[in-house]
């Protein structure tokens, strides 16, 4: 049986050395992604907050925290790229769909979707 080296997993605790790839961005590490500084919150409408976290203008995506601390539509939308969340607190759905988004859970929403986003009662994030 014959072994093949470029599939093994490498266990070293030694930092990866080789080349990496020449357009390759720098990491984006943020470490309070829930501040309490509210000068960090950019206000949409009245309760519901969004904190940009990313901008990539090459590839035209970015990342932000939405902070929803009402209940009731939030925002009729379309979705300019692919759609991952994960909620941290609350729940949320869109009335366009059966399903609810609740804490701890994760949703993909797929890229030019239009929605009408809702928070339940007792949502807060």
């Amino acid at each position: 049986m014959t072994v093949d080296r470029a599939r093994i997993r490498d266990t070293s605790p030694t930092p990866y050395r080789g080349a990496q790839p020449a357009d390759m961005r720098d990491d984006l590490v943020i470490a309070d992604l829930l501040p309490e500084d509210e000068r960090l919150w950019v206000a949409l409408d009245d309760g519901v907050w969004s904190r940009p976290l990313l901008f990539d203008v090459t590839h035209g995506a970015y990342a932000h925290v939405m902070k929803v601390t009402r209940a009731g539509i939030v925002a009729r939308h379309r979705h300019t790229g692919p759609v991952l969340a994960f909620v941290q607190r609350g729940r949320w759905h869109y009335l366009e769909h059966d399903w609810e988004a609740a804490e701890g859970g994760f949703a993909f929403e797929p890229r030019g979707r239009r929605t009408r986003s809702s928070c339940r009662e007792g949502a807060t994030r």
